[in-house]
C-alpha cells in the first residue's frame, strides 16, 4: 500500500480528528473482514499513507486519531468497537 494506490480528495470537515479516525477505522474493519487479523506492518503502512496523503497541518489530527484507534484496538484485542470477531483466536507476534 502506498500513496499512489489512492485518490486524494479535498474536502472541508468541521472535525478533522473524527474524519481521520472514522476513515482509519473503516480501513481496519475492511482488513479484519478480509484477513481476520490486523498486523503491525499494515498499521504502520496505514499511518504513513495518511501522513503522505495529507498536509503537515493535518498531522496532529492524523496522529491523534491513529493513537486513539490503536489504544482501542489494543484494549479490544484487535477488534473494532461495536463489532466483535467470533471465536477466541490468539494473537500472533506482530498482530493486534
Amino acid at each position: 500500500m502506498n500513496p499512489d494506490d489512492f485518490i486524494a480528495v479535498s474536502k472541508y470537515s468541521p472535525s478533522l480528528y473524527e474524519e481521520f479516525r472514522d476513515s482509519m477505522q473503516e480501513m481496519i474493519e475492511a482488513r479484519l473482514e478480509y484477513n481476520r487479523r490486523v498486523g503491525w506492518e499494515f498499521i504502520k503502512e496505514l499511518l504513513f499513507c495518511y501522513l503522505n496523503l495529507n498536509d503537515k497541518k493535518c498531522y496532529k489530527y492524523v496522529l491523534s486519531a491513529f493513537v486513539d484507534l490503536i489504544v482501542v484496538l489494543w484494549d479490544n484485542s484487535g477488534t473494532i468497537p461495536a463489532r466483535s470477531r467470533s471465536g477466541g483466536e490468539e494473537r500472533e507476534k506482530g498482530e493486534i
